[in-house]
């Protein structure tokens, strides 16, 4: 333990730990600051706020204000927020710290919610064992020597099931997901891969449709959902729309081993 994270308690790690998949929201904190003894929410919430702001001027972690989110607060990670994690014995399988530039924040921000959906489905159904989870920024480090025009969809997700391994593809529409990029990312898209296309309306599903109809000359596993069905059931329990059937499933995933 260093200087700077002396007189730091689990709820503190925890705060940060969630920080680790993304930038959340300022309020966010206060479901890390309940009261130990009740569970309930602190009486003053300028306590939750001093500790937030302590933290940001220690730069453990990064305020920054977005006009355009109904949120308009939103907490991030640092790299020293980072190495106080790693110093606790934190070994995380997903570890983000960039902040995007504005138009890309609502993408991110809707992917960093879905990460960590991902990460609670497994802990509470105990269906699956996540192996890995890279972004495509990661996914580009990884394959430095990728040939040119390789384009990576937003998340590749490595599971275990009872019965064996999954890869799973994922990615986030946004509303910033055009439809030549869209397309060249499906181009991209190995035959063997599962891909899952949320979308950030239900409507959306329609325009990402034609979208794959006109850039696939054979139906290849894509299943599309919206983004809030995806928060509140998980990957399992969403209901999916199949490309290549047209017919609303569910993903099977076996129970994990134990």
């Amino acid at each position: 333990m260093t200087s700077i994270d002396s007189g730091f308690k689990q709820r503190d790690l925890d705060w940060l730990k969630h920080l680790s998949f993304g930038p959340s929201p300022i309020n966010d904190a206060f479901e890390f600051y309940r009261d130990l003894e009740t569970g309930r929410r602190p009486l003053h919430f300028q306590q939750v706020y001093a500790k937030v702001g302590t933290m940001a001027k220690r730069k453990i972690i990064r305020k920054v204000s977005y006009s355009f989110m109904p949120s308009r607060i939103f907490c991030f990670l640092t790299p020293l927020g980072a190495s106080i994690l790693l110093s606790h014995g934190y070994d995380p399988l997903y570890l983000k710290i960039q902040i995007p530039p504005d138009h890309l924040f609502q993408h991110e921000y809707w992917l960093t919610q879905v990460i960590r959906r991902i990460f609670r489905e497994e802990k509470e159904t105990k269906t699956y064992k996540i192996l890995s989870i890279l972004d495509d920024g990661q996914m580009k480090m990884k394959n430095l020597f990728h040939a040119k025009g390789t384009h990576y969809a937003d998340l590749e997700l490595k599971i275990q099931t009872e019965s064996d391994r999954k890869d799973i593809l994922i990615e986030m529409d946004g509303l910033n997901l055009i439809r030549s990029r869209y397309i060249k990312k499906l181009s991209s898209l190995p035959e063997d891969r599962t891909l899952l296309v949320i979308t950030s309306q239900e409507k959306r599903i329609g325009s990402l449709w034609t979208y794959t109809a006109q850039a696939l000359k054979k139906p290849k596993r894509i299943f599309f959902s919206p983004i809030e069905e995806v928060l509140e059931r998980g990957l399992t329990d969403s209901r999916w729309i199949s490309f290549a059937t047209k017919q609303i499933v569910q993903l099977s995933f076996e129970a994990r081993p134990k």
